[in-house]
């Protein structure tokens, strides 16, 4: 299935607050967190106020008042148009791109990473992967699970939050041992 905000542009009345107030456009913070998914509606007239009605929202990242997990925008122009996530894929892939370029990931890797996420459940984990072609080992948790790991964030794969540790000596001497070239997935 595809993705609806794939290569989306804003339109005029979504490219500013100033604009989506002008024509009384109405916006809310979508949660992205599987635990709660509450709407948030916003204020326009307030965030004019606080940041000018030049400011944009497109492609901005916000934290649910309810559980402070990152969620996005969405946006309608008028009363029963149906509400825009005001994202693009291109903004979205460009950073998932950098993300993975920061770590050097191999093909091999991502697709084990990805895997591991998608087995997450909210009362289970899978072990972390010791194992990549990086001296990193990644795991990934529920949301909202991260504090409770000594890891540090790295990103979310399919709402999935992956954490990362640094191998500490035994385990890169390890790493550097072990052998080089094509493994198998």
């Amino acid at each position: 299935m595809g993705d609806r905000t794939h290569d989306r542009n804003p339109a005029q009345w979504e490219s500013s607050v100033g604009d989506m107030l002008a024509i009384g456009a109405s916006v809310y913070i979508a949660c992205t967190s599987r635990g709660c998914q509450k709407p948030s509606r916003l204020s326009l007239e307030q965030l004019v106020a606080k940041f000018g009605a030049d400011f944009s929202l497109w492609d901005r990242r916000a934290v649910c008042p309810h559980c402070g997990h990152v969620g996005h925008y969405m946006a309608s122009p008028s009363r029963g148009t149906p509400y825009r996530p005001l994202r693009s894929g291109v903004e979205a892939a460009a950073k998932r791109q950098l993300w993975l370029s920061q770590f050097s990931f191999s093909v091999r890797d991502r697709l084990r990473i990805q895997a591991m996420a998608e087995r997450v459940t909210r009362t289970w984990s899978p072990p972390p992967l010791r194992d990549l072609d990086v001296p990193f080992v990644v795991g990934a948790c529920w949301p909202g699970d991260e504090f409770r790991s000594s890891g540090s964030f790295l990103g979310h794969w399919n709402q999935m939050t992956l954490l990362y540790w640094p191998m500490n000596d035994a385990e890169r001497e390890t790493w550097a041992k072990r052998p080089r070239g094509p493994r198998p997935i």
